[in-house]
């Protein structure tokens, strides 16, 4: 645990802001996993199969949002099979998941992990969904709260 935000210096020792170290890295990590689903998706759009200039520009953005992280290639693994496990048996959706993982694999992805990933994508697809948290949609036979609306409030003459 460290102290940490703009007003660090300001606190005596263990009275400031405490960050947990380890759960910022995974942060940028899930930062840097969102920045190449974005870039690999928005570079394939629906397309078998780039051109070389295509190819190339999406290699090289790729490239730099993992900006040479030691697990760089391990994080576009993880896009690379989630997306293929999430999309398996979606017959448009399929192929362009697959586009997208060879992207990704020019880009430098360690193909060695993106079968596990590809069954940790096809798992997330798997599970039911769920209605949101806050109401609105409810689960057979939950019975659906009152809504009330408040009186109308009569308009200025």
């Amino acid at each position: 645990m460290r102290i940490a935000g703009p007003c660090a210096s300001q606190h005596p020792p263990g009275q400031g802001i405490l960050e947990n170290v380890y759960d910022a890295r995974a942060a940028a990590g899930r930062i840097v996993v969102a920045q190449l689903s974005g870039a690999v998706s928005r570079h394939s759009g629906w397309k078998a199969e780039l051109t070389e200039q295509e190819l190339a520009a999406a290699v090289a953005e790729l490239q730099e949002i993992t900006g040479g992280r030691p697990d760089g290639p391990a994080l576009m693994a993880e896009v690379a099979g989630v997306r293929i496990g999430t999309h398996a048996g979606i017959p448009l959706e399929e192929d362009k998941a697959a586009a997208e993982a060879r992207i990704l694999v020019a880009a430098g992805a360690d193909v060695s992990l993106i079968d596990d990933w590809a069954r940790v994508g096809a798992g997330r697809a798997a599970q039911p969904r769920h209605p949101p948290a806050g109401g609105g949609l409810f689960a057979p036979g939950h019975p659906a709260r009152p809504r009330t609306r408040p009186p109308e409030a009569p308009f200025p003459a």
